[in-house]
C-alpha cells in the first residue's frame, strides 16, 4: 500500500507541475479495491479426480487529491 501511494503521490506530482508538493496539503481522498483476473489451475486429487483451485488478484485504486481542491469542487457541486 505505501508503494501504491507514493506512486499516487507521484503522479500527482506529474500532472501538477506547477505546485510545489511541500506547500500542497495532499489527502487521501478515495480507496477502492475492485476484483481483478482470476487464474484457474487444477490440484490432483484422490481416485484421479481434479479439484479447481482459483488464484484470484485484485486492483487497488487510490485518489490523491490537494484539501484546497477538494473543497473548491465539494462548492461546486453544492451550488
Amino acid at each position: 500500500m505505501e508503494k501504491l501511494l507514493m506512486t499516487a503521490i507521484g503522479d500527482w506530482q506529474a500532472s501538477n507541475g506547477d505546485v510545489n508538493i511541500e506547500d500542497a496539503e495532499l489527502v487521501v481522498k478515495e480507496v477502492f479495491v475492485d476484483g481483478g483476473r482470476m487464474l484457474k489451475r487444477l490440484r490432483p486429487a484422490p481416485q484421479g479426480r481434479a479439484h479447481r483451485i482459483r488464484k484470484r488478484s485484485n486492483h487497488i485504486t487510490i485518489i490523491v487529491s490537494d484539501v484546497n481542491e477538494s473543497n473548491q469542487s465539494e462548492e461546486k457541486e453544492t451550488k
